[in-house]
């Protein structure tokens, strides 16, 4: 029977810690693509969030928008109303 249980718990951690991996690389893990041919993003007067995601998927620089609207969430970044002006991706 304890062998039982420690075979239980060997599974549930090992399941806890690619389920940690997973959510460690979804905010630390690379979002911006690879092939960017422009370091630089230019942004009109009056963009909101929504405007800005969308940009950043049309010019593939974002590689998955939901990690991003997640990340973007967490650190309070999709409240903020009027972005504009020039980004340097880095």
């Amino acid at each position: 029977m304890l062998k039982y249980w420690k075979a239980i718990l060997l599974v549930l951690v090992i399941l806890a810690t690619g389920l940690a991996y997973h959510g460690y690389n979804i905010i630390y893990g690379p979002n911006i693509s690879d092939t960017l041919t422009e370091t630089s993003l230019n942004l009109p007067q009056g963009t909101d969030f929504d405007t800005l995601t969308k940009i950043l998927l049309d010019k593939d620089i974002v590689i998955d928008e939901s990690n991003f609207r997640m990340v973007s969430k967490l650190m309070k970044f999709d409240t903020r109303r009027n972005i504009s002006g020039r980004f340097e991706i880095v």
